[in-house]
């Protein structure tokens, strides 16, 4: 009994504590919850209208049209602000395979009055140089085009769109080499060739290599379905406690009926054993007080067995006479 009670409070003490981690994780996954909310209707908002002319061209699921620039690569979350002053209007540009389909493109938004775009045909535009040099002044980190990932097929449209524009550090960095590079830092200024400087508070234009909200969106899933996993595993976990602690309960009741039960047998023997204890004692004061009596009564039978020999003895001369 003391050990199924001794487990009975361990088991209801695990019990508790795993039911304070479930209140917890249930509480997190509703955080994750509202981060992933949030980070959803981000993305959604990123991929929402990019104008009425590009949606027009895209909706329209023309052959050769592949995506505006924007949605063809990936970057850091470090590099998105200088990415988006480097790369500016041109991302959202639409990169197609041929002038052919830039055509057909464009007599769509002509007929359809959808508006005015840029096509960026993959056959006519500048091939990117196999070499570029980078200059090796500190602060200088690399060129912008390969600060961004995206397929090996879109390298000359990301060309076309930022050339050899150099990521920078700031705006110390950038001053040293003005006039001989397109520049832009991590802030988001902007020095171009000809010695202009464009910089100050920015006004997000909406459009955005969102690689980094992506990997956020995809992390916090991940977040989501480890805590959504373990929340299970507690459940199970908790499941198996209860269906322990009921167990225990029931041999713990068991145990106590069978320990009554014993309990009311002991006290019967006890009962019992007092009244042997008492009629022993009866039978022993009877003994003691009787025991002499037996030997005068044994010498009085002695006696009388004479007697009775020697009447015997005169029945038998009696009868002989």
């Amino acid at each position: 009994m003391q050990d199924f009670k001794q487990i009975q409070q361990n088991t209801m003490h695990e019990l508790d504590t795993t039911n304070n981690e479930i209140n917890d994780l249930n509480y997190n996954i509703r955080m994750a919850y509202n981060k992933l909310s949030g980070l959803q209707a981000k993305k959604q908002y990123a991929n929402q209208s990019m104008g009425n002319a590009i949606d027009t061209v895209m909706n329209a699921k023309l052959s050769g049209v592949h995506a505006p620039l924007v949605k063809l690569g990936t970057v850091d979350k470090e590099y998105s602000t200088a990415m988006e002053i480097a790369f500016g209007g041109r991302m959202s540009h639409i990169v197609v395979d041929d002038e052919h389909v830039a055509s057909v493109a464009i007599e769509l938004l002509k007929s359809s009055g959808g508006g005015r775009t840029t096509f960026i045909p993959l056959n006519k535009v500048q091939k990117a140089p196999t070499r570029l040099s980078l200059p090796k002044d500190r602060g200088v980190i690399d060129f912008a085009i390969n600060l961004v990932d995206f397929d090996d097929e879109y390298l000359n449209a990301f060309y076309y769109a930022v050339g050899d524009t150099i990521v920078v550090e700031d705006m110390e960095c950038a001053k040293k080499l003005i006039g001989r590079y397109r520049m832009v830092t991590l802030a988001g200024e902007l020095f171009e060739k000809s010695g202009a400087i464009t910089g100050g508070s920015m006004r997000r234009s909406g459009l955005s290599f969102s690689q980094n909200d992506d990997a956020k969106l995809e992390e916090f899933k991940e977040k989501v379905k480890g805590l959504e996993e373990k929340l299970a595993s507690l459940e199970s976990k908790k499941s198996s406690l209860e269906s322990k602690l009921q167990s225990i309960r029931q041999n713990y009741s068991d145990s106590m009926s069978e320990y009554s039960k014993a309990k009311v047998e002991l006290d019967n023997m006890n009962t019992s054993y007092a009244n042997s204890e008492n009629l022993l004692k009866e039978k022993s004061a009877f003994i003691t007080e009787n025991e002499p009596k037996i030997q005068d009564f044994n010498k009085k039978l002695d006696k009388l067995e004479e007697n009775n020999v020697e009447i015997y003895d005169k029945i038998l001369t009696t009868k002989s006479e």
